[in-house]
């Protein structure tokens, strides 16, 4: 596990000690990898699991992401990672980047939230930052009912 994998681990071990704490409901995760953003990705939902926006800020590695579309199962029964998480931002330094697969896990993670909405809240906005969507992708969330902001996307 890297450094700083361990570090962040045991920061927000130390934190849950603290009774009295906020509930967090905002998280903003920077990662330069897709290692480090799946690894950030288990540390928040291992620690604060009520999270409902996710602000995502990566180098490389977005495909990271899809584990968000992805259920698991533990002891028999079925688990999703942030299963609250509504806002779903994400911005990559390199613009040569498609949005297209986070577009189709974003919907994915919806229709499984209409069949269960006590276990998964479904993703009402989908923010972009600095890649490429196809407009077809778009007419997608369109249909969906999932709203989209984009910031330096270029529509293919």
């Amino acid at each position: 596990m890297p450094r700083r994998t361990e570090l962040a681990r045991t920061f927000f071990e130390a934190t849950t000690a603290v009774s009295s704490k906020p509930r967090i409901t905002q998280f903003h995760l920077q990662a330069d990898s897709r290692s480090s953003l799946a690894e950030g990705l288990a540390i928040v939902h291992e620690f604060f699991p009520e999270i409902e926006e996710l602000d995502v800020g990566i180098e490389k590695g977005l495909e990271a992401l899809e584990v968000l579309g992805e259920s698991t199962t533990e002891e028999g029964s079925t688990v999703w990672l942030l299963p609250k998480l509504s806002v779903l931002k994400a911005r990559m330094i390199a613009s040569s980047v498609k949005y297209d697969d986070i577009v189709s896990m974003a919907i994915k993670r919806n229709e499984t939230a209409a069949l269960s909405p006590q276990t998964l809240s479904p993703i009402t906005l989908l923010g972009l930052g600095y890649g490429r969507v196809q407009s077809e992708s778009l007419g997608r969330l369109d249909e969906a009912g999932i709203k989209y902001e984009l910031k330096g996307v270029a529509i293919l």
